[in-house]
């Protein structure tokens, strides 16, 4: 990620902090009710690994880009996911076959689409 792509004051990764041990799964998705963003509340997401370590990650309420480390793109340890990462990749492709199997979770679609824009 060049410096012109960065947002002041929030870092950026492309990798899994810690790795993974895989396989993942979805098992909470939310968006905040009481926020309202340009394209519609911010959401939020918290993935397992196979061992139960919890991974956050959040749809930011301004450009709906992914963040990690937080359910909150206020928080301090909200990091941006850089968007031509492997973990951009596994995360969205994790949240839309979520999406498709619960049809309560059918809005990530919109979000992950939206995330995907650049």
């Amino acid at each position: 990620m060049n410096a012109e792509e960065q947002i002041p004051g929030h870092s950026v990764i492309s990798q899994w902090q810690p790795e993974p041990i895989r396989p993942l799964k979805l098992i909470e998705a939310d968006v905040w009710r009481y926020m309202q963003g340009s394209f519609g509340p911010p959401g939020f997401v918290v993935i397992h690994d196979a061992v139960g370590r919890e991974y956050r990650f959040g749809f930011d309420s301004f450009l709906f880009r992914l963040f990690a480390g937080a359910i909150n793109e206020r928080d301090e340890a909200a990091a941006w996911v850089d968007v031509r990462s492997p973990l951009l990749k596994e995360v969205t492709d994790l949240l839309r076959a979520a999406a498709l199997a619960n049809p309560d979770w059918s809005w990530l679609t919109r979000y992950v689409d939206r995330a995907l824009l650049k």
